[in-house]
């Protein structure tokens, strides 16, 4: 099993905002890779993460890549603003 981290800013809405979407974006990400936590930066910026474990994190790595037309859209209603950073540890 290996561990997937994405990182982005939050556009031009606030992180509570982006918090309240967690649920919404735990069940997409988590049709994609399983389980998933989200986490915000302690320094207070607007920088986030998402964090989860599956077997083949490639698949989320390519998600948002090239998104679908959904989920382009759901990264606009929850304020993520690419570019993506990716780290994964097997």
């Amino acid at each position: 099993m290996a561990k997937g981290v994405l990182t982005h800013n939050v556009a031009d809405v606030d992180v509570d905002k982006w918090l309240s979407f967690k649920d919404e974006r735990a069940a997409s990400i988590g049709q994609m890779m399983g389980g998933t936590t989200m986490e915000v930066a302690a320094d207070g910026s607007k920088a986030v993460a998402v964090s989860c474990e599956s077997e083949n994190v490639g698949v989320a790595l390519a998600a948002v890549a090239s998104p679908s037309h959904e989920l382009q859209a759901q990264f606009e209603k929850h304020g993520v603003l690419p570019p993506f950073g990716a780290y994964v540890a097997g």
